[in-house]
């Protein structure tokens, strides 16, 4: 049987890990950082079907999740839309996830390196998997998020549109909420960083949640940003490992379908890897067939995604998008299904 290495110890890497662990397959994985960990992630599942997570073997990791059903988009302070989602998401914080699914890796025998970074001079030239997350860009966007407690929220998910810019408030476990939201960088503005967030809500016009936010508590350990980030989902580079994940390529954070995608990814792998460990399948057939099923799976929900989004953070979209959500002419469930 052979070994399978994983470079990246997220939510795509760590679940096949144990999914492969389980099948008698040993799976050496790497991580750059430790656990536990906060990520900027809308911190909510909305896409994989339970018997997915069911398959893979991380069903328990779940446990304490909110069922996130009902969904309310904001403009200008101002509520323009609320929904039933055709199916409930999972709200889950990756600083709980994470370090449940890192425990279930370990117990199923798994080689867990954290603090690890390999190059790719050292990764194996075949069974090598990358789930190391989105590929760095330049790019004029900057993700933050951080944890809260004390809010009043009337549905599950608030979606909350700002001067080139929204953030999104999930339900997640113990009766916290995460808040993370993508704004346009503003070089001007500097701040410490557990104000940073804060700082961005008032200078994106969205002053009201910072009045909100006076009378919750915040979870200062919890405040994490990311910057340089890319959604226009390009093909990563031809190489001989398996990306996945956020690897190949991100979706628009708006959908709460990035986590989705990962773990879909991950049951995508599974089989083909399955096959090359045990010598009946040989390493290009691996990625090849792993890269046709991401493509037929993943494309469209990526596509129309990224040609919603601009509807999402810029002022003339928003503007149309909040007329078409009061007028009741805003097609959701369509857009729902081609996006999950």
């Amino acid at each position: 049987m052979k070994t399978i290495t994983v470079a990246g110890g997220g939510l795509a890497g760590l679940a096949l890990g144990i999914h492969l662990q389980r099948k008698g397959v040993s799976v050496v994985l790497n991580e750059a950082g430790s656990y536990p960990r906060h990520r900027v992630c809308g911190e909510f599942i909305c896409g994989v079907k339970p018997e997915e997570l069911a398959y893979l073997g991380i069903a328990d990791a779940f446990r304490g999740a909110v069922p996130c059903q009902t969904t309310s988009w904001f403009y200008r302070g101002r509520p323009v839309y609320s929904k039933k989602l055709p199916r409930p998401a999972i709200g889950i914080s990756r600083y709980c996830l994470d370090q449940r699914l890192a425990k279930q890796f370990r117990s199923e025998g798994g080689q867990l390196n954290e603090r690890t970074r390999l190059t790719r001079e050292q990764l194996p030239e075949e069974g090598t998997v990358t789930a190391v997350g989105r590929k760095a860009e330049t790019t004029d966007w900057l993700g933050l998020k951080f944890h809260a407690s004390g809010l009043e929220l009337d549905n599950d998910l608030e979606l909350h549109l700002g001067n080139h810019a929204y953030l999104g408030i999930s339900r997640i476990e113990g009766g916290a909420y995460n808040l993370c939201g993508l704004f346009r960088k503003r070089p001007g503005l500097t701040a410490p960083k557990t104000q940073l967030p804060l700082a961005y809500l008032e200078a994106s016009g969205l002053n009201y949640l910072v009045e909100r936010l006076k009378d919750a508590t915040i979870d200062e350990n919890s405040v994490t940003g990311i910057s340089n980030l890319s959604y226009q989902s390009k093909p990563p580079a031809n190489d001989e490992t398996l990306p996945l994940g956020d690897s190949a390529g991100l979706i628009a954070p708006f959908t709460g379908n990035g986590m989705s995608i990962a773990f879909e990814s991950a049951m995508i792998a599974a089989s083909p890897l399955l096959a090359y460990a045990e010598g009946k399948s040989d390493w290009n057939q691996v990625l090849a067939d792993v890269a046709l099923i991401n493509h037929k799976r993943f494309r469209v929900r990526k596509t129309v995604a990224r040609m919603i989004h601009p509807l999402i953070y810029s002022p003339r979209g928003q503007t149309a998008l909040s007329l078409f959500a009061k007028s009741r002419m805003l097609p959701f469930r369509p857009l729902f299904s081609l996006t999950h």
